[in-house]
């Protein structure tokens, strides 16, 4: 059965790694989602995916917009993660993704699922592209 937690060890905290991802620049944009992705080169941990989510104070200027909305997202996360999981274990690497928060007004649930989706499936798509080009 597989785990729906969402742990201390899958955020992505590390400004090195945040840093790297940036320089890198593997992006892809899924309305209200931006994301920014990258194979994190010594492994941290057992994860397959560290992740970070954000949300631009420019547009929400309140503190509990942006923290409602990163809930949402981390809650849409969190339930299609072990589909992504299972996409990603044959290539036993660990990645950092970074999402963006890039619409105007407060996400419908919906919104947030179909976006991780489409997200999900771009992801495994890129990174089986890339294990090619190796």
């Amino acid at each position: 059965m597989p785990s729906y937690k969402f742990s201390k060890e899958e955020k992505l905290k590390s400004q090195k790694v945040i840093q790297q991802l940036f320089e890198n620049r593997q992006s892809f944009h899924f309305f209200p989602l931006r994301v920014i992705w990258g194979k994190i080169a010594p492994r941290l941990n057992q994860y397959p995916v560290q992740i970070a989510i954000t949300v631009p104070k420019k547009r929400f200027p309140k503190a509990v917009d942006r923290n409602r909305i990163k809930r949402q997202v981390r809650e849409a996360y969190r339930l299609s993660k072990p589909i992504l999981y299972e996409k990603l274990a044959p290539f036993d690497e660990q990645y950092g993704i970074m999402i963006i928060y890039t619409g105007k007004k407060q996400p419908k649930v919906n919104e947030l699922y179909k976006s991780l989706k489409s997200m999900r499936k771009t992801l495994v798509k890129a990174i089986k592209k890339q294990k090619e080009q190796e």
